[in-house]
């Protein structure tokens, strides 16, 4: 075994070894269902005895889950550098709504995916409400341990890697988050059309509105909000669902309908910002199954007219992806190299578009989307091997889904500007963009939207 390979793996077991410390007496109530997670956290946080007596058996995993990754944070941050191919860093929740699904419909075709580690994000919600606390910490932990046959699985390339993101640990954080703070005020002024340069000018100015009738009344750009509250009766439930998370949460003090929508935007711009810097740092992709995540990264990359392309695209084209299969049949498949091609396809694109230096960036896009249907074509011939090849592994027939959602290549101008190239109604917004064509294509991000359920 490399050693890289075998001290990644001597961490994660040691991780896991952690983490049955504190649940393994909690876990044998986990149900098959993969949203199994997310209701056992509810039941448990709902009886107090019960919900009191875990709480305090679980009082210093704080400390135990910083201590762990003051130790390792430096190797497997290493360990994440040194590997090759299609990698992508997820973002949108503390971690997806359901992480056994999103990987079922993701890691057949992406390398390796990193997720932030749920434990190390719970730290920061230590001083909420306990029983909220505990409700989301047992979600996430449990929606990451049955996982871990598949991080430890044997494939040429890690599946999934767990990584403790965070902004304030980097060593200039104060420039990133100031640097964010700006966007957030610029992105302010556009909305409501006020000339506002400051983050205090932005704070009095939103915080006096009171209600959301004053929030649409002053509105000028109502397009320029994500769909989960671009109208009157959207922002009403937004505002609720924010109130009552402020009241679970110590990090969470709001008071207007204005208030609330500064805090949520301004930690949105704290996201992207955080999101954007570990790309950079893993020289991964970016990866979200969370709708104002997703558009507020498409936001600060290229703007909302993009943002539309895409939706407009994503109604015509149809891509089809494998998905519904059981992780220990995807363990297996991606142990034996099955459906290779596909992935050597899209990390050719992502080689082909970093190093291309073409004055009409199109036609490379176009060779790689003949290129992809060319893959794609060969995987719906091969759909019926696979099918077999899962019910020998499982025992039993399976239902290999052939689902459609996003996967869009994105090329990078500049820093970042999102394109998809399905879309094939883009290229006349890319090329009238020609200010920002003055420097080459960089990387490309991709973008894997699968449409969950969010509710965080």
């Amino acid at each position: 075994m490399n050693p890289e390979i075998g001290c990644f793996k001597k961490i994660i077991e040691e991780y896991f070894e952690l983490v049955d410390s504190y649940f393994k007496s909690i876990k044998q109530y986990l149900g098959d269902d993969d949203e199994s997670h997310i209701e056992l956290g509810e039941q448990i946080a709902r009886y107090p005895l019960i919900s009191e007596l875990i709480l305090d058996a679980v009082d210093d995993i704080k400390q135990a889950i910083l201590d762990f990754w003051e130790k390792n944070q430096t190797n497997v941050r290493n360990f994440i550098i040194s590997q090759e191919g299609l990698k992508c860093l997820y973002s949108g929740d503390i971690s997806p709504y359901s992480l056994e699904r999103f990987i079922k419909r993701t890691s057949l075709y992406v390398d390796t995916i990193i997720i932030p580690d749920p434990l190390y994000v719970m730290t920061m919600f230590a001083s909420a409400n306990r029983k909220w606390y505990l409700n989301k910490l047992l979600r996430h932990v449990f929606n990451v341990w049955r996982l871990k046959d598949l991080i430890l699985a044997d494939s040429e390339k890690t599946i999934l890697i767990l990584y403790p993101v965070d902004l304030r640990t980097i060593s200039n954080a104060d420039d990133l988050i100031f640097g964010a703070k700006q966007q957030h005020v610029e992105y302010i002024s556009k909305l409501f059309e006020k000339d506002l340069k400051t983050e205090e000018e932005t704070t009095q100015y939103l915080t006096s509105f009171q209600t959301q009738s004053d929030f649409f009344d002053n509105l000028k750009y109502p397009k320029l909000l994500p769909n989960k509250f671009n109208t009157p009766e959207k922002f009403v439930h937004f505002a609720n669902e924010m109130i009552q998370a402020g009241k679970k949460s110590a990090n969470l003090r709001m008071q207007t309908v204005g208030d609330i929508f500064y805090q949520y935007t301004r930690g949105q711009f704290i996201r992207v910002t955080e999101h954007k810097f570990y790309c950079s740092e893993f020289n991964a992709e970016p990866i979200y199954d969370n709708e104002s995540a997703w558009f507020f990264m498409n936001y600060v990359l290229g703007g909302t007219d993009i943002d539309t392309a895409i939706i407009n695209a994503l109604q015509r084209e149809q891509f089809e992806w494998i998905g519904n299969a059981p992780l220990e049949v995807i363990k297996i498949l991606r142990e034996e190299g099955e459906l290779e091609y596909m992935r050597q396809t899209l990390r050719q694109g992502i080689f082909s578009l970093s190093t291309k230096r073409d004055d009409d960036l199109s036609k490379t896009i176009s060779v790689l989307e003949n290129n992809l249907k060319i893959a794609f074509d060969k995987q719906k011939k091969d759909i019926n091997n696979i099918q077999i090849k899962a019910k020998q592994i499982y025992k039993k027939d399976v239902p290999i889904a052939v689902i459609s959602f996003l996967l869009g290549f994105i090329p990078v101008i500049g820093n970042f500007l999102s394109i998809p190239f399905s879309a094939k109604d883009i290229w006349g917004k890319y090329k009238e963009r020609t200010k920002l064509m003055e420097t080459n294509p960089k990387l490309i991000s991709l973008l894997i939207k699968s449409y969950e359920k969010n509710e965080e």
